[in-house]
């Protein structure tokens, strides 16, 4: 059945490994989108946001809200379901950033369009991140503020990928064999649900 999931590998310890790595994307996309959005507030006052996480890509936001969704996605353990919510997300947002494009040209001009020709829209180059990594850590300062301002969607969604990971093993082992790894990621979704 479409978006049902299925165990990716057979081994316990691998399928433990690719939950982990999908936690991860999540809170990394989480992270990517919390500090972006602080930093593109904080800079902006009018102009041209290009520093910071702006630096290597035009869409930073977008990048952590991709990498959070597919991190969602191997965590519910969904083949087909993944490829659907990538497809559906690059269109969308591609729908979406077209649309921001023609704002920010209308407001920035030639600035804008420049800004477009040197940095990707939303993977950075391997060298755009070193130049990122290397040059200034500047931006690193709003990172505190910006957990703090973005805890609800942070806990959100990893409490999201703790019911997702309990459903999936419900619908995958069922609840005799699971019931003990589901009651622990319903506490942990618990736990972080009141956290914030």
């Amino acid at each position: 059945r479409f978006g049902r999931p299925a165990p990716i590998v057979s081994s316990q310890p691998v399928d433990a490994l690719v939950d982990g790595l999908g936690f991860v994307l999540v809170l990394i996309g989480v992270l990517i989108r919390a500090v972006s959005r602080d930093w593109k507030i904080s800079q902006s006052g009018g102009r041209l946001v290009t520093s910071g996480p702006y630096t290597d890509v035009s869409n930073p936001m977008y990048l952590g809200s991709l990498l959070a969704g597919f991190g969602l996605c191997i965590v519910f353990g969904s083949v087909p379901l993944t490829l659907a919510f990538v497809l559906a997300f690059l269109v969308v947002h591609e729908l979406i950033v077209r649309r921001e494009e023609r704002c920010l040209r209308s407001e920035h001009g030639d600035d804008y369009d420049t800004y477009l020709a040197e940095v990707p829209a939303w993977f950075p180059s391997i060298s755009g991140m070193w130049l990122l990594l290397s040059n200034s850590f500047s931006w690193m300062r709003s990172v505190p503020a910006a957990l703090l301002r973005e805890r609800h969607a942070i806990f959100g969604n990893l409490a999201g990928a703790c019911l997702l990971e309990a459903l999936a093993d419900t619908m995958v082992m069922g609840w005799r064999v699971s019931h003990h790894e589901v009651v622990f990621w319903i506490v942990v979704a618990s736990i972080l649900v009141v956290s914030w």
